[in-house]
């Protein structure tokens, strides 16, 4: 079982590792949403046949319900693992803390929106290289996932300055 994200004070004591998955309730939410938008084209078909508009709502709301509910209700797929040995991301690539060379929360602000992304950067044969991915669809918030960031390497350090 994951370890869920709780708003409570830094522990020395976290779980060995924090798994991040998709989040269920934004899916459901956009379900909800697009169910709506399905509701809205039966009205209008059912207003006025001939209408193709309420066609076309009826059927982008369908298909986009398809999407969501394989994005957000298909088999669980970790989307990150972080522990204090480094960080996993969705494709299974593993990273030691020892070859990250840094790990951060980026904001980037658009016009009306903030856009949250994660992204670390690492060393492969002799270069910097970095992973970066939008993280709005997971079930952590932005400042949750910079307090695991900090506190995992900072355990990570604790434990290389004790030898374990």
């Amino acid at each position: 079982m994951p370890n869920r994200i709780r708003s409570t004070p830094p522990s020395p004591h976290r779980e060995e590792e924090t798994k991040i998955y998709i989040s269920r309730p934004k899916g459901t939410l956009l379900l909800l949403i697009l169910t709506a938008g399905a509701g809205f084209g039966i009205s209008q078909i059912a207003k006025n046949p001939n209408f193709w508009g309420g066609y076309v709502y009826l059927l982008g709301s369908v298909v986009a319900m398809i999407g969501v509910t394989s994005y957000y209700f298909g088999p669980r797929k970790t989307q990150l693992v972080i522990s204090k040995q480094g960080i996993q991301n969705e494709d299974g690539f593993f990273r030691s803390w020892s070859d990250i060379t840094y790990a951060q929360v980026q904001w980037v602000k658009k016009s009306n929106t903030t856009d949250h992304y994660f992204e670390y950067g690492y060393m492969m044969g002799g270069k910097v290289r970095k992973f970066r991915t939008e993280i709005s669809t997971w079930d952590i918030s932005p400042t949750q996932l910079e307090k695991l960031l900090k506190d995992y390497e900072q355990q990570y350090q604790s434990s290389r300055f004790m030898g374990n």
